[in-house]
């Protein structure tokens, strides 16, 4: 008779056994089951690449405190009127002309990350946004693109890349100025961003892979993907990001947070050590939502939250209970951003702060500097040498939830020796920046409406 592999008489059997076992355990780790249940019950975890840190392509060790400072200041104003100038003309999202969406300056983008397109996998380096829905990258053949730092995806190249047609509704669930029809019957969109980037292509499937919390990859199966084949990035080319991976909350049938289980988070380290390497990036019905939590509000350019007050150190400010609802985003609340490095406050909370803070600088006789930062307040001084034991910062959200802001949220060093107020005053509608997230794993749970803020070293939840 024949032996088989699980004939005890072969002596060979229980060491195939174990080889065909380590084998499949392989297998499992570097894909998982192609079906959109199993996607959602994981968690996957990818890194975030801050613009300035020493792994971004965008590093430049010639770049001076001041350099980047101004450049945080001027991308968080022009993401900031971009976003409000939006929500107070929906008129202009519901034109039934086929026009392009106007969205945040591409170049304001503050994080990027990694994920791998089709089969054989293609890495790709795109800007994180929670200001925007769609997940689109560059594309052969392409009629007009930027140069990049990874080689191009070519949808030709992969088996499980698939056109959407128009009649789908990942094709119609789209504003009706990003989607249109192709002579072909296929879906094509368009999106042009505030500093004159654009980007035209087909909507399609396509299979992304991405780490997971147990350091294997994971794929999942037809995420929705503009596969962009004329782009433009305006008057500045920039290159090295291959497109945009939008967090914000959209169309259930094409917002990739839904695909992934609605539910993810971002873990900010200090932003001003250019070598940190453990911001990170989880989604997933597995990702980590811990810490004090707060209802949250979908708006189509982000998330949105109440404050109740304000309070520096022991000492609550005296603002109104409705102070920062109002502006832009109506009476729905205040923003928290991704993309935007300041915070920015309504008058009467950021007056009552300024007072707050300028009356604390004057008893520590901390000199205001002057001059070339306008309207901003300035001192001089280096924030983490004259600053110990300032009060911390307290932001204090709905159901007693609270935001706890230390200096390196509340200041921001603009020269070697000058520091500034990382807030600005607005009437527009306010903003929690991503400055006064640091040390924080911001967690959103789309299903429950509901924010988390935990207080934690990032590197603690790398496992």
């Amino acid at each position: 008779m024949a032996s088989t592999l699980s004939d005890a008489s072969n002596p060979a059997a229980p060491i195939i056994l174990e080889l065909l076992f380590f084998l499949c355990t392989a297998c499992g780790l570097l894909s998982s089951p192609a079906s959109s249940t199993s996607a959602q019950g994981r968690r996957f975890v990818t890194k975030l690449i801050h613009r300035d840190s020493v792994f971004s392509p965008f590093y430049n060790p010639n770049c001076t405190i001041h350099d980047r400072a101004e450049l945080a200041r001027t991308t968080s104003i022009a993401r900031f009127a971009s976003l409000t100038s939006t929500a107070r003309n929906p008129s202009s999202l519901e034109s039934p002309d086929y026009q392009a969406e106007v969205l945040p300056e591409l170049s304001t983008a503050l994080f990027m990350a990694r994920l791998s397109f089709g089969e054989p996998p293609a890495r790709q380096l795109v800007a994180v946004d929670t200001g925007s829905t769609l997940l689109w990258i560059q594309c052969l053949p392409c009629a007009k693109c930027f140069p990049q730092l990874e080689p191009m995806f070519d949808p030709g190249k992969s088996a499980t890349y698939e056109n959407i047609p128009c009649q789908d509704p990942e094709c119609t669930d789209l504003p009706m100025h990003m989607h249109g029809c192709d002579a072909r019957n296929k879906c094509v969109y368009s999106i042009s961003y505030m500093d004159s980037t654009s980007s035209h292509g087909l909507l399609s499937f396509e299979q992304v892979t991405i780490g997971t919390s147990d350091d294997g990859l994971a794929t999942i199966p037809k995420v929705v993907v503009g596969c962009a084949n004329k782009n433009d990035q305006g008057e500045r080319p920039r290159g090295q990001i291959s497109g945009v991976l939008g967090l914000g909350p959209g169309p259930k049938s094409n917002a990739f947070v839904h695909k992934v289980g609605k539910k993810f988070s971002y873990c900010v380290g200090n932003m001003d050590d250019h070598s940190y390497q453990f911001s990170q990036l989880a989604m997933g019905e597995a990702a980590r939502l811990e810490g004090d939590s707060t209802p949250m509000q979908l708006h189509r350019n982000g998330y949105l939250i109440t404050v109740e007050g304000i309070s520096v150190g022991a000492k609550r400010l005296n603002v109104a209970r409705g102070a920062f609802q109002g502006g832009a985003w109506l009476r729905a609340g205040v923003m928290v951003d991704s993309g935007t490095t300041l915070t920015f406050l309504a008058t009467e909370g950021y007056s009552a702060l300024r007072n707050e803070v300028a009356g604390l600088m004057e008893n520590g006789m901390i000199e205001a500097a002057v001059g070339r930062y306008g309207k901003e307040v300035c001192y001089k001084g280096v924030v983490r040498r004259d600053l110990k034991g300032f009060p911390v910062t307290t932001f204090h959200l709905a159901e007693g939830a609270e935001l706890v802001v230390d200096i390196d949220g509340v200041f921001r060093q603009v020269e070697e020796d000058v520091f500034c107020l990382a807030v600005a005053e607005t009437q527009e509608g306010s903003m929690i920046g991503i400055l006064a997230q640091q040390y924080y794993n911001v967690g959103y749970d789309l299903d429950e409406g509901r924010i988390y803020f935990q207080r934690i070293d990032c590197e603690l939840l790398v496992s």
